[in-house]
């Protein structure tokens, strides 16, 4: 009986070590930034309203990022204004590391449809709202990208995921005009 109960004491330590060596780190998101808006684009179709919104992702981090099906609200800040942009959801996107590829490799453009609304007045008037914000250089805007979904951290034969993360991400032009719209 003693040699049953010592075996099953050794079999928890034994486990309880490898339960704590094999824990995965989780992703760096504090190394995930946007570096640029590099276009609006502003379409209709039969549904409603909607935006082609192409940003330049990147990753500072030393190991390459995978968002999968990731659901973004985007928004835009102007003072103390908030002015809810829409919803875009992101399939998949790899970022790779900038610390183990060269600098510019550690960045990639993502284009992000967002639905902005249906063909109506609210829409129309949200639209002018926005477009009043952005063409007023005096005004400090921020586009707000936040979003819930999986990241994976690339390991050396394959990925670790992590369900159920959420990030909020803040872009903040040094020049108005660095947002083009189309």
């Amino acid at each position: 009986m003693k040699l049953t109960s010592m075996l099953a004491v050794i079999m928890v330590i034994c486990l309880g070590l490898g339960i704590q060596t094999s824990t995965a780190q989780g992703p760096d998101l504090g190394a995930l930034n946007i570096a640029a808006i590099k276009s609006i684009q502003i379409n209709a179709d039969e549904s409603g309203y909607y935006s082609e919104v192409m940003v330049l992702l990147e990753n500072s981090g030393d190991k390459a990022l995978k968002l999968k099906n990731v659901n973004f609200d985007v928004r835009f800040k102007e003072k103390d204004k908030i002015i809810p942009f829409g919803t875009a959801p992101l399939k998949e996107i790899i970022i790779p590391s900038s610390i183990k590829e060269s600098s510019s490799k550690g960045k990639v453009d993502a284009i992000l449809r967002v639905k902005i609304g249906p063909k109506d007045d609210k829409t129309v008037g949200l639209l002018i709202q926005l477009f009043n914000i952005i063409g007023n250089p005096s005004n400090s805007l921020v586009m707000i990208l936040e979003g819930t979904g999986e990241v994976g951290t690339k390991i050396e034969k394959g990925w670790i995921y992590h369900t159920g993360m959420k990030a909020e991400l803040e872009f903040v032009p040094t020049i108005q005009r660095e947002i083009l719209f189309k």
